[in-house]
Protein backbone atom coordinates (compact mmCIF):
# COMPACT_ATOMS: atom_id res chain seq x y z
CA UNK A 1 0.00 0.00 0.00
CA UNK A 2 1.44 3.11 -0.76
CA UNK A 3 -0.40 5.36 1.48
CA UNK A 4 -2.54 4.07 4.55
CA UNK A 5 -4.07 4.75 8.29
CA UNK A 6 -3.32 2.46 11.34
CA UNK A 7 -3.66 2.40 14.81
CA UNK A 8 -1.18 1.18 17.51
CA UNK A 9 -2.62 -0.82 20.34
CA UNK A 10 -0.21 -1.42 23.32
CA UNK A 11 2.21 0.90 21.66
CA UNK A 12 4.59 0.94 24.17
CA UNK A 13 7.69 3.78 22.53
CA UNK A 14 6.34 2.64 18.84
CA UNK A 15 7.90 0.14 16.94
CA UNK A 16 5.13 -0.83 15.07
CA UNK A 17 4.53 3.07 14.40
CA UNK A 18 7.93 3.61 13.48
CA UNK A 19 7.95 0.87 10.87
CA UNK A 20 4.26 1.90 9.46
CA UNK A 21 5.37 5.13 9.15
CA UNK A 22 8.29 4.12 7.17
CA UNK A 23 6.10 2.53 4.57
CA UNK A 24 3.64 5.14 3.92
CA UNK A 25 1.63 4.95 7.65
CA UNK A 26 0.14 7.39 9.40
CA UNK A 27 -1.03 6.62 12.54
CA UNK A 28 -4.65 8.05 13.49
CA UNK A 29 -4.90 6.34 16.98
CA UNK A 30 -2.59 4.78 19.93
CA UNK A 31 -2.93 3.48 23.39
CA UNK A 32 -0.87 2.19 26.24
CA UNK A 33 -1.72 1.37 29.95
CA UNK A 34 1.81 2.49 30.83
CA UNK A 35 2.05 6.40 31.29
CA UNK A 36 5.35 6.35 30.73
CA UNK A 37 5.42 4.56 27.62
CA UNK A 38 2.55 7.43 26.70
CA UNK A 39 4.95 10.19 27.33
CA UNK A 40 8.05 8.97 25.37
CA UNK A 41 5.49 7.95 22.57
CA UNK A 42 4.33 11.61 22.91
CA UNK A 43 7.78 13.10 22.51
CA UNK A 44 8.63 11.47 19.72
CA UNK A 45 5.08 11.08 17.13
CA UNK A 46 3.47 13.91 18.45
CA UNK A 47 0.43 11.84 18.98
CA UNK A 48 -1.06 11.65 22.86
CA UNK A 49 -2.30 8.15 23.18
CA UNK A 50 -5.06 6.87 25.16
CA UNK A 51 -4.57 4.90 28.08
CA UNK A 52 -6.90 1.60 28.47
CA UNK A 53 -7.46 -0.13 25.37
CA UNK A 54 -10.59 -2.23 27.35
CA UNK A 55 -12.88 1.04 27.43
CA UNK A 56 -12.31 1.66 23.46
CA UNK A 57 -15.06 2.38 21.95
CA UNK A 58 -14.48 0.96 18.26
CA UNK A 59 -17.46 3.33 16.60
CA UNK A 60 -15.54 6.12 17.82
CA UNK A 61 -12.38 5.02 16.38
CA UNK A 62 -11.25 7.06 13.31
CA UNK A 63 -11.21 5.36 10.25
CA UNK A 64 -7.87 2.78 9.60
CA UNK A 65 -6.61 0.04 7.08
CA UNK A 66 -4.74 -1.56 9.52
CA UNK A 67 -4.76 -3.02 13.31
CA UNK A 68 -1.31 -2.77 14.90
CA UNK A 69 -0.61 -4.27 18.48
CA UNK A 70 2.21 -6.54 20.40
CA UNK A 71 -0.80 -7.25 22.96
CA UNK A 72 0.66 -8.03 26.78
CA UNK A 73 2.89 -10.75 27.22
CA UNK A 74 3.18 -12.03 30.48
CA UNK A 75 0.44 -14.11 30.50
CA UNK A 76 2.10 -16.30 27.96
CA UNK A 77 6.00 -15.35 28.20
CA UNK A 78 8.09 -17.79 30.16
CA UNK A 79 9.29 -14.92 32.14
CA UNK A 80 6.19 -14.97 33.76
CA UNK A 81 3.29 -16.98 35.44
CA UNK A 82 2.07 -18.79 32.13
CA UNK A 83 -1.07 -18.13 32.85
CA UNK A 84 -2.40 -17.43 29.51
CA UNK A 85 -6.03 -16.54 29.17
CA UNK A 86 -6.42 -17.56 32.57
CA UNK A 87 -4.82 -14.11 33.33
CA UNK A 88 -7.58 -12.03 33.91
CA UNK A 89 -5.36 -8.44 33.35
CA UNK A 90 -3.09 -9.34 30.78
CA UNK A 91 -4.17 -12.31 29.09
CA UNK A 92 -7.56 -11.64 28.33
CA UNK A 93 -6.55 -8.58 26.27
CA UNK A 94 -5.97 -10.80 22.99
CA UNK A 95 -10.24 -10.70 23.24
CA UNK A 96 -10.04 -6.64 23.25
CA UNK A 97 -8.07 -6.70 19.70
CA UNK A 98 -10.63 -8.97 18.43
CA UNK A 99 -13.50 -6.77 19.34
CA UNK A 100 -11.81 -4.25 17.45
CA UNK A 101 -11.07 -6.11 14.59
CA UNK A 102 -14.47 -7.33 14.17
CA UNK A 103 -15.77 -4.51 14.88
CA UNK A 104 -14.10 -1.68 12.73
CA UNK A 105 -13.34 -5.00 9.50
CA UNK A 106 -9.69 -3.22 8.72
CA UNK A 107 -8.09 -4.33 5.78
CA UNK A 108 -4.96 -5.66 7.86
CA UNK A 109 -3.84 -6.51 11.12
CA UNK A 110 -0.54 -7.68 12.47
CA UNK A 111 -0.17 -8.56 15.78
CA UNK A 112 3.13 -9.62 18.38
CA UNK A 113 3.70 -11.82 20.96
CA UNK A 114 6.52 -13.90 22.89
CA UNK A 115 7.72 -17.36 21.66
CA UNK A 116 6.00 -19.20 23.98
CA UNK A 117 2.39 -17.90 22.84
CA UNK A 118 3.23 -20.99 20.14
CA UNK A 119 3.31 -23.66 22.35
CA UNK A 120 1.21 -22.12 25.56
CA UNK A 121 -1.18 -24.66 26.86
CA UNK A 122 -0.04 -27.93 24.68
CA UNK A 123 -0.80 -25.62 21.52
CA UNK A 124 -4.51 -24.54 22.70
CA UNK A 125 -4.05 -20.96 23.24
CA UNK A 126 -2.71 -20.65 19.74
CA UNK A 127 -5.74 -22.88 18.62
CA UNK A 128 -7.94 -20.11 20.24
CA UNK A 129 -6.38 -17.44 18.41
CA UNK A 130 -6.78 -18.42 15.57
CA UNK A 131 -10.18 -19.42 15.74
CA UNK A 132 -11.26 -16.12 16.97
CA UNK A 133 -9.86 -14.23 14.29
CA UNK A 134 -10.78 -16.66 11.32
CA UNK A 135 -14.25 -16.59 12.83
CA UNK A 136 -14.33 -12.91 12.28
CA UNK A 137 -13.04 -12.91 8.61
CA UNK A 138 -9.63 -13.16 8.32
CA UNK A 139 -6.91 -15.09 6.90
CA UNK A 140 -4.58 -16.29 8.94
CA UNK A 141 -1.38 -18.73 8.51
CA UNK A 142 -2.30 -22.53 10.14
CA UNK A 143 0.85 -22.01 11.79
CA UNK A 144 2.13 -19.12 14.17
CA UNK A 145 5.16 -17.59 12.59
CA UNK A 146 8.78 -17.54 14.90
CA UNK A 147 11.29 -14.94 13.93
CA UNK A 148 14.26 -12.98 15.26
CA UNK A 149 16.34 -9.87 14.32
CA UNK A 150 19.49 -12.31 13.96
CA UNK A 151 17.60 -13.78 10.73
CA UNK A 152 18.24 -10.13 9.47
CA UNK A 153 21.54 -9.85 10.36
CA UNK A 154 20.47 -7.49 13.16
CA UNK A 155 22.56 -8.98 16.56
CA UNK A 156 19.95 -9.76 18.77
CA UNK A 157 18.68 -12.98 19.33
CA UNK A 158 14.98 -12.28 20.17
CA UNK A 159 12.43 -14.68 18.82
CA UNK A 160 8.82 -13.71 18.94
CA UNK A 161 5.56 -14.65 16.97
CA UNK A 162 3.90 -12.83 14.18
CA UNK A 163 0.15 -13.12 13.11
CA UNK A 164 -0.39 -11.67 9.98
CA UNK A 165 -4.37 -11.17 9.67
CA UNK A 166 -5.82 -10.00 5.64
CA UNK A 167 -9.39 -9.21 5.21
CA UNK A 168 -11.10 -12.38 3.15
CA UNK A 169 -12.28 -10.15 0.40
CA UNK A 170 -9.22 -8.60 -0.09
CA UNK A 171 -7.04 -12.20 -0.39
CA UNK A 172 -5.18 -14.62 1.08
CA UNK A 173 -1.21 -14.87 2.71
CA UNK A 174 1.41 -17.54 0.92
CA UNK A 175 2.92 -19.60 3.62
CA UNK A 176 5.79 -18.00 5.25
CA UNK A 177 9.36 -19.82 4.98
CA UNK A 178 11.96 -19.16 6.29
CA UNK A 179 14.67 -22.08 7.50
CA UNK A 180 16.31 -20.59 10.81
CA UNK A 181 18.73 -23.66 10.99
CA UNK A 182 20.02 -22.71 7.66
CA UNK A 183 22.47 -20.23 6.38
CA UNK A 184 22.14 -17.15 8.33
CA UNK A 185 23.33 -13.21 7.66
CA UNK A 186 26.54 -12.69 9.47
CA UNK A 187 25.61 -10.58 12.78
CA UNK A 188 28.38 -8.09 14.18
CA UNK A 189 27.82 -6.69 17.57
CA UNK A 190 29.97 -3.78 15.74
CA UNK A 191 27.45 -2.50 14.01
CA UNK A 192 24.79 -1.19 16.75
CA UNK A 193 28.09 -0.08 18.93
CA UNK A 194 28.79 3.32 19.65
CA UNK A 195 32.36 4.30 19.53
CA UNK A 196 33.50 4.63 23.13
CA UNK A 197 35.04 8.11 22.54
CA UNK A 198 31.31 9.51 21.54
CA UNK A 199 29.84 8.72 24.70
CA UNK A 200 29.75 11.34 26.96
CA UNK A 201 29.13 9.91 29.85
CA UNK A 202 31.11 6.70 29.76
CA UNK A 203 32.25 5.84 33.32
CA UNK A 204 28.44 5.40 34.16
CA UNK A 205 28.59 2.15 31.53
CA UNK A 206 31.89 1.03 32.80
CA UNK A 207 32.29 -1.59 35.17
CA UNK A 208 33.68 -1.45 38.06
CA UNK A 209 37.18 -2.62 39.33
CA UNK A 210 35.32 -4.82 41.43
CA UNK A 211 33.49 -6.60 39.04
CA UNK A 212 36.38 -6.93 36.26
CA UNK A 213 38.57 -8.53 38.64
CA UNK A 214 35.62 -11.06 39.64
CA UNK A 215 34.92 -12.10 35.96
CA UNK A 216 38.62 -12.29 35.76
CA UNK A 217 38.65 -14.80 38.52
CA UNK A 218 36.26 -16.54 36.11
CA UNK A 219 38.21 -16.00 32.98
CA UNK A 220 41.09 -17.68 35.05
CA UNK A 221 38.69 -20.83 35.69
CA UNK A 222 37.32 -21.30 32.59
CA UNK A 223 41.30 -21.20 30.81
CA UNK A 224 42.67 -23.47 33.45
CA UNK A 225 40.02 -26.54 34.04
CA UNK A 226 40.95 -29.78 32.06
CA UNK A 227 38.16 -31.21 30.65
CA UNK A 228 37.07 -32.83 27.02
CA UNK A 229 34.24 -29.93 26.76
CA UNK A 230 33.63 -26.59 28.59
CA UNK A 231 31.13 -27.26 30.62
CA UNK A 232 27.16 -26.81 29.22
CA UNK A 233 25.83 -26.96 32.93
CA UNK A 234 26.26 -24.17 35.25
CA UNK A 235 29.05 -24.20 37.70
CA UNK A 236 28.14 -24.08 41.17
CA UNK A 237 31.04 -22.92 43.26
CA UNK A 238 29.96 -23.98 46.17
CA UNK A 239 29.31 -27.76 44.71
CA UNK A 240 33.22 -27.66 43.56
CA UNK A 241 33.83 -30.56 46.16
CA UNK A 242 34.30 -34.05 46.50
CA UNK A 243 30.63 -35.41 46.30
CA UNK A 244 29.47 -35.31 50.01
CA UNK A 245 27.97 -38.10 52.04
CA UNK A 246 26.39 -36.01 54.90
CA UNK A 247 24.39 -33.88 52.06
CA UNK A 248 20.50 -35.26 52.09
CA UNK A 249 19.40 -34.92 48.23
CA UNK A 250 16.58 -36.62 48.52
CA UNK A 251 14.31 -33.43 47.98
CA UNK A 252 16.36 -32.01 45.28
CA UNK A 253 14.75 -32.58 41.66
CA UNK A 254 16.41 -34.53 39.79
CA UNK A 255 18.11 -32.04 37.42
CA UNK A 256 19.71 -29.92 40.39
CA UNK A 257 21.14 -33.86 41.49
CA UNK A 258 22.15 -34.18 37.98
CA UNK A 259 23.83 -30.39 38.15
CA UNK A 260 25.69 -31.16 41.92
CA UNK A 261 26.77 -34.26 40.84
CA UNK A 262 28.47 -32.87 38.01
CA UNK A 263 30.18 -30.04 39.58
CA UNK A 264 31.33 -32.78 42.03
CA UNK A 265 33.08 -34.78 39.21
CA UNK A 266 34.37 -31.30 37.57
CA UNK A 267 36.08 -30.78 41.11
CA UNK A 268 37.46 -34.43 41.11
CA UNK A 269 38.81 -34.06 37.46
CA UNK A 270 40.48 -30.09 38.40
CA UNK A 271 41.40 -31.11 42.21
CA UNK A 272 44.77 -29.49 42.35
CA UNK A 273 43.88 -25.98 40.12
CA UNK A 274 40.35 -25.59 42.11
CA UNK A 275 42.05 -26.10 45.65
CA UNK A 276 44.11 -23.34 44.96
CA UNK A 277 41.58 -21.04 42.80
CA UNK A 278 38.57 -21.76 45.14
CA UNK A 279 39.58 -20.20 48.45
CA UNK A 280 41.24 -16.92 46.41
CA UNK A 281 38.10 -16.34 44.79
CA UNK A 282 35.88 -16.46 47.61
CA UNK A 283 37.90 -13.55 49.24
CA UNK A 284 36.85 -11.63 46.53
CA UNK A 285 33.93 -9.47 47.34
CA UNK A 286 31.65 -10.04 45.05
CA UNK A 287 32.03 -14.16 45.23
CA UNK A 288 28.78 -14.65 46.62
CA UNK A 289 25.38 -15.85 45.44
CA UNK A 290 24.79 -15.18 41.62
CA UNK A 291 28.30 -14.15 40.88
CA UNK A 292 29.77 -17.06 42.68
CA UNK A 293 28.00 -19.37 39.58
CA UNK A 294 29.35 -19.39 36.23
CA UNK A 295 27.14 -20.16 32.79
CA UNK A 296 29.00 -20.35 30.03
CA UNK A 297 26.60 -20.63 26.67
CA UNK A 298 29.16 -19.59 24.59
CA UNK A 299 30.49 -22.97 22.23
CA UNK A 300 33.55 -24.57 22.51
CA UNK A 301 37.15 -22.93 22.52
CA UNK A 302 40.32 -24.04 22.75
CA UNK A 303 41.41 -20.86 23.96
CA UNK A 304 38.34 -19.53 25.92
CA UNK A 305 38.21 -15.89 26.79
CA UNK A 306 35.23 -14.46 28.46
CA UNK A 307 35.88 -11.19 27.50
CA UNK A 308 35.63 -11.76 23.78
CA UNK A 309 31.75 -12.65 24.46
CA UNK A 310 28.95 -10.70 26.33
CA UNK A 311 28.14 -10.97 29.66
CA UNK A 312 25.35 -10.94 31.98
CA UNK A 313 24.72 -10.47 35.17
CA UNK A 314 21.46 -12.87 36.20
CA UNK A 315 20.44 -14.23 38.97
CA UNK A 316 21.13 -17.72 38.03
CA UNK A 317 24.83 -16.39 37.79
CA UNK A 318 27.06 -15.04 35.41
CA UNK A 319 26.12 -15.87 31.84
CA UNK A 320 28.97 -16.03 28.54
CA UNK A 321 27.11 -15.53 25.88
CA UNK A 322 28.75 -15.73 22.26
CA UNK A 323 30.17 -12.51 21.16
CA UNK A 324 28.33 -12.55 17.77
CA UNK A 325 24.83 -11.30 18.98
CA UNK A 326 23.30 -9.85 22.54
CA UNK A 327 20.60 -12.04 23.77
CA UNK A 328 17.01 -10.49 23.88
CA UNK A 329 16.83 -7.49 25.64
CA UNK A 330 14.42 -7.61 28.38
CA UNK A 331 12.21 -5.39 30.67
CA UNK A 332 13.90 -6.29 33.47
CA UNK A 333 17.47 -5.22 34.51
CA UNK A 334 19.73 -7.80 33.18
CA UNK A 335 21.55 -4.95 30.66
CA UNK A 336 24.80 -7.26 28.46
CA UNK A 337 27.92 -6.58 29.12
CA UNK A 338 30.15 -5.91 25.97
CA UNK A 339 32.94 -8.33 27.13
CA UNK A 340 35.36 -5.95 24.36
CA UNK A 341 34.59 -2.71 25.74
CA UNK A 342 34.18 -4.07 29.72
CA UNK A 343 31.11 -1.88 29.59
CA UNK A 344 27.31 -2.31 29.75
CA UNK A 345 25.37 -1.08 26.47
CA UNK A 346 24.17 2.36 26.34
CA UNK A 347 20.90 3.33 25.77
CA UNK A 348 21.83 4.05 21.79
CA UNK A 349 23.06 1.05 21.48
CA UNK A 350 19.44 -0.53 23.07
CA UNK A 351 17.80 1.56 20.72
CA UNK A 352 19.58 0.29 17.88
CA UNK A 353 19.21 -3.53 18.20
CA UNK A 354 15.51 -2.58 18.31
CA UNK A 355 16.69 -0.80 15.24
CA UNK A 356 15.32 2.58 16.22
CA UNK A 357 16.51 5.28 14.41
CA UNK A 358 19.29 7.73 16.64
CA UNK A 359 16.95 10.61 16.51
CA UNK A 360 14.49 8.53 18.84
CA UNK A 361 14.32 10.49 22.05
CA UNK A 362 14.05 7.72 24.69
CA UNK A 363 12.72 8.04 28.40
CA UNK A 364 14.98 10.99 30.26
CA UNK A 365 15.08 8.26 33.10
CA UNK A 366 17.30 6.18 32.37
CA UNK A 367 15.67 2.50 34.20
CA UNK A 368 12.75 3.35 32.42
CA UNK A 369 14.44 3.71 28.96
CA UNK A 370 15.69 0.06 29.26
CA UNK A 371 12.39 -1.22 30.43
CA UNK A 372 10.65 0.53 27.59
CA UNK A 373 13.38 -0.61 24.50
CA UNK A 374 13.08 -4.40 26.35
CA UNK A 375 9.31 -4.52 25.59
CA UNK A 376 9.24 -2.81 21.89
CA UNK A 377 9.33 -4.73 19.20
CA UNK A 378 12.16 -4.63 16.63
CA UNK A 379 11.59 -2.06 13.85
CA UNK A 380 13.06 -4.02 10.71
CA UNK A 381 10.95 -7.22 12.03
CA UNK A 382 7.87 -5.53 12.27
CA UNK A 383 8.79 -4.00 8.47
CA UNK A 384 9.17 -7.26 7.21
CA UNK A 385 5.69 -8.60 7.93
CA UNK A 386 4.13 -6.11 7.40
CA UNK A 387 5.60 -5.95 3.50
CA UNK A 388 4.73 -9.30 3.57
CA UNK A 389 1.23 -8.88 4.43
CA UNK A 390 0.37 -6.13 2.17
CA UNK A 391 1.80 -8.43 -0.61
CA UNK A 392 5.41 -6.63 -1.89
CA UNK A 393 6.60 -8.87 -4.72
CA UNK A 394 10.17 -9.05 -3.34
CA UNK A 395 9.50 -9.66 -0.33
CA UNK A 396 6.68 -12.44 -1.00
CA UNK A 397 9.12 -13.86 -3.76
CA UNK A 398 12.01 -14.56 -0.81
CA UNK A 399 9.58 -16.24 1.82
CA UNK A 400 6.69 -17.34 0.60
CA UNK A 401 6.87 -21.15 0.12
CA UNK A 402 4.04 -22.74 -2.38
CA UNK A 403 3.24 -26.00 -0.15
CA UNK A 404 0.37 -26.89 2.09
CA UNK A 405 -0.40 -26.07 5.60
CA UNK A 406 2.09 -28.30 6.91
CA UNK A 407 4.86 -27.25 5.08
CA UNK A 408 5.06 -30.84 3.59
CA UNK A 409 3.65 -30.52 0.05
CA UNK A 410 3.79 -28.44 -3.25
CA UNK A 411 1.65 -28.32 -6.11
CA UNK A 412 0.02 -31.13 -8.41
CA UNK A 413 1.45 -31.09 -11.93
CA UNK A 414 -1.41 -31.36 -14.25
CA UNK A 415 0.11 -32.75 -17.05
CA UNK A 416 2.12 -35.08 -15.26
CA UNK A 417 -1.67 -36.21 -14.38
CA UNK A 418 -3.08 -36.06 -17.56
CA UNK A 419 -0.51 -38.26 -18.72
CA UNK A 420 -0.89 -41.25 -15.53
CA UNK A 421 -4.99 -40.74 -16.49
CA UNK A 422 -5.48 -39.04 -19.83
CA UNK A 423 -9.45 -40.12 -19.54
CA UNK A 424 -10.29 -39.20 -15.61
CA UNK A 425 -8.84 -39.89 -12.39
CA UNK A 426 -11.58 -41.15 -10.46
CA UNK A 427 -15.41 -42.23 -11.22
CA UNK A 428 -17.74 -42.03 -8.53
CA UNK A 429 -21.40 -43.32 -7.87
CA UNK A 430 -23.81 -41.99 -5.84
CA UNK A 431 -24.15 -43.60 -2.19
CA UNK A 432 -27.60 -44.17 -0.68
CA UNK A 433 -26.92 -45.32 3.28
CA UNK A 434 -30.19 -47.26 4.05
CA UNK A 435 -30.07 -46.82 7.76
CA UNK A 436 -30.98 -43.39 8.30
CA UNK A 437 -28.29 -40.88 10.83
CA UNK A 438 -28.89 -38.21 12.67
CA UNK A 439 -26.78 -36.11 15.12
CA UNK A 440 -26.96 -33.48 17.16
CA UNK A 441 -24.40 -30.84 16.90
CA UNK A 442 -22.63 -29.30 19.76
CA UNK A 443 -23.63 -25.92 20.81
CA UNK A 444 -20.02 -24.65 19.63
CA UNK A 445 -20.74 -24.83 16.21
CA UNK A 446 -21.72 -21.67 14.41
CA UNK A 447 -25.17 -22.89 13.97
CA UNK A 448 -28.09 -22.75 16.45
CA UNK A 449 -28.04 -25.39 19.28
CA UNK A 450 -29.78 -28.91 19.18
CA UNK A 451 -30.12 -28.21 15.30
CA UNK A 452 -30.66 -31.72 13.96
CA UNK A 453 -28.36 -31.99 10.62
CA UNK A 454 -29.75 -34.80 8.47
CA UNK A 455 -27.16 -37.66 7.31
CA UNK A 456 -29.76 -39.46 5.61
CA UNK A 457 -27.72 -41.37 2.42
CA UNK A 458 -24.76 -39.85 3.11
CA UNK A 459 -21.62 -41.45 4.18
CA UNK A 460 -19.64 -39.73 6.95
CA UNK A 461 -16.20 -41.56 6.47
CA UNK A 462 -15.55 -40.54 3.10
CA UNK A 463 -13.09 -37.88 2.02
CA UNK A 464 -14.47 -34.01 1.42
CA UNK A 465 -12.64 -30.88 -0.15
CA UNK A 466 -13.80 -27.50 0.97
CA UNK A 467 -12.69 -25.15 -1.76
CA UNK A 468 -12.77 -21.36 -1.80
CA UNK A 469 -14.85 -20.10 -5.27
CA UNK A 470 -14.04 -16.88 -6.58
CA UNK A 471 -16.75 -14.64 -6.74
CA UNK A 472 -17.13 -14.98 -10.79
CA UNK A 473 -18.33 -18.40 -9.93
CA UNK A 474 -20.13 -17.10 -6.98
CA UNK A 475 -23.72 -17.38 -8.56
CA UNK A 476 -23.98 -20.71 -9.53
CA UNK A 477 -23.26 -21.74 -6.08
CA UNK A 478 -25.86 -19.46 -4.47
CA UNK A 479 -28.41 -21.17 -6.46
CA UNK A 480 -27.13 -24.58 -6.07
CA UNK A 481 -26.98 -25.46 -9.20
CA UNK A 482 -23.57 -25.43 -10.23
CA UNK A 483 -22.25 -28.88 -12.08
CA UNK A 484 -18.24 -27.68 -12.88
CA UNK A 485 -15.58 -27.25 -10.53
CA UNK A 486 -12.51 -26.05 -11.67
CA UNK A 487 -9.79 -25.79 -9.83
CA UNK A 488 -6.99 -22.48 -9.91
CA UNK A 489 -3.84 -22.64 -11.57
CA UNK A 490 -2.44 -24.39 -8.28
CA UNK A 491 -3.99 -27.40 -6.54
CA UNK A 492 -1.66 -29.53 -3.45
CA UNK A 493 -0.25 -32.27 -4.11
CA UNK A 494 -1.71 -33.41 -0.61
CA UNK A 495 -5.00 -34.12 -1.53
CA UNK A 496 -5.36 -37.26 -2.19
CA UNK A 497 -7.74 -37.18 -5.28
CA UNK A 498 -8.49 -41.23 -5.46
CA UNK A 499 -10.14 -40.62 -2.36
CA UNK A 500 -12.55 -37.75 -3.05
CA UNK A 501 -16.04 -37.87 -3.14
CA UNK A 502 -17.38 -35.34 -1.53
CA UNK A 503 -16.92 -31.34 -2.25
CA UNK A 504 -18.16 -28.12 -0.68
CA UNK A 505 -17.68 -24.20 -2.16
CA UNK A 506 -16.69 -22.17 0.21
CA UNK A 507 -18.15 -18.69 -0.09
CA UNK A 508 -16.32 -15.59 1.31
CA UNK A 509 -17.32 -13.78 4.22
CA UNK A 510 -20.20 -16.60 5.04
CA UNK A 511 -18.52 -20.20 5.19
CA UNK A 512 -20.14 -23.44 3.84
CA UNK A 513 -23.59 -24.85 3.70
CA UNK A 514 -24.13 -26.99 0.40
CA UNK A 515 -22.55 -30.90 -0.27
CA UNK A 516 -22.32 -31.92 -3.42
CA UNK A 517 -21.00 -35.52 -4.44
CA UNK A 518 -18.16 -35.73 -7.28
CA UNK A 519 -19.05 -37.73 -9.69
CA UNK A 520 -15.57 -37.22 -12.37
CA UNK A 521 -11.90 -35.86 -11.60
CA UNK A 522 -10.25 -35.54 -14.69
CA UNK A 523 -7.63 -32.77 -16.08
CA UNK A 524 -8.98 -30.45 -18.60
CA UNK A 525 -8.73 -26.47 -18.98
CA UNK A 526 -10.89 -23.42 -18.33
CA UNK A 527 -11.68 -23.30 -22.51
CA UNK A 528 -14.13 -26.16 -21.77
CA UNK A 529 -16.57 -23.49 -20.69
CA UNK A 530 -14.78 -20.32 -21.16
CA UNK A 531 -14.20 -20.76 -25.40
CA UNK A 532 -11.40 -17.30 -25.35
CA UNK A 533 -9.09 -18.96 -22.27
CA UNK A 534 -6.16 -20.65 -23.47
CA UNK A 535 -6.14 -24.15 -24.27
CA UNK A 536 -2.82 -25.26 -22.53
CA UNK A 537 -4.39 -23.73 -19.46
CA UNK A 538 -4.42 -26.61 -17.45
CA UNK A 539 -6.71 -27.25 -14.67
CA UNK A 540 -8.48 -29.86 -11.97
CA UNK A 541 -11.76 -30.71 -13.08
CA UNK A 542 -14.67 -32.02 -10.86
CA UNK A 543 -18.20 -32.35 -12.34
CA UNK A 544 -20.09 -32.26 -9.26
CA UNK A 545 -23.73 -32.74 -8.12
CA UNK A 546 -25.13 -31.33 -5.81
CA UNK A 547 -26.98 -33.56 -2.69
CA UNK A 548 -28.17 -30.98 -0.20
CA UNK A 549 -28.39 -28.27 2.22
CA UNK A 550 -26.04 -29.79 5.15
CA UNK A 551 -26.62 -27.02 7.03
CA UNK A 552 -29.09 -24.71 8.00
CA UNK A 553 -27.03 -21.57 7.93
CA UNK A 554 -23.31 -20.56 6.70
CA UNK A 555 -20.76 -22.88 8.92
CA UNK A 556 -17.32 -20.93 9.06
CA UNK A 557 -14.58 -23.50 8.57
CA UNK A 558 -10.41 -22.98 8.52
CA UNK A 559 -9.09 -23.66 5.13
CA UNK A 560 -6.22 -24.73 6.11
CA UNK A 561 -4.39 -25.61 2.85
CA UNK A 562 -3.36 -21.85 1.40
CA UNK A 563 -6.26 -20.27 3.16
CA UNK A 564 -7.94 -21.83 0.15
CA UNK A 565 -8.73 -25.30 0.39
CA UNK A 566 -9.16 -28.08 3.34
CA UNK A 567 -9.00 -31.86 3.11
CA UNK A 568 -11.02 -33.81 5.54
CA UNK A 569 -14.01 -35.92 5.65
CA UNK A 570 -17.56 -35.37 5.92
CA UNK A 571 -17.27 -36.76 9.99
CA UNK A 572 -14.43 -34.36 10.64
CA UNK A 573 -16.93 -31.58 8.84
CA UNK A 574 -19.73 -32.20 11.40
CA UNK A 575 -18.02 -32.13 14.47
Amino acid sequence: MKKFKFIDLFCGIGGFHQAMEALGGECVYACDIDADCRKTYEANYGLKPDVDVTKIDPNKLPKFDVLCGGFPCQAFSKAGKRLGFADETKGTLFFDVERIMAACKPKYALLENVRNLASHDGGNTWKTIHEHLTNIGYNVLAEPVIFSPHYLGIPQHRERVFIMCVREDIGTLPIFSFNAKGKLPKCNIEDILQDDLEIEDLQNYRLSEEKIQLVDLWNEFIQNIKCEKLPGFPVWSEYLHAPSKNEDMSGYPSWKVNFINKNNQLYLDNKEFIDEWLPRAQKHPLFFGAKAKLEWQAGQFEHPDIWEHILQFRPSGIRVKPGTYFPALVAITQTSIVGCRKRELTLRECARLQSFPDTFQPDVVEAQAYKQFGNAVNVEVVKLFAKYLFGDKATIKKYAKASDGSGKAGTVDFLQLLELYPDKIIENKPIRVEAAERIIMPKMETIEPNKQVDLEGLDTTKNLLVSLVKADNMEQYLDQSAKIYYTGKKFPSTVALNKLYYFMPYIAKQGVKDLYYIKIARVGTRKEGQPDNDPNDFRLVFEIEFVKELFPDYKKVHLDIWQAFKDTTLEKMLY
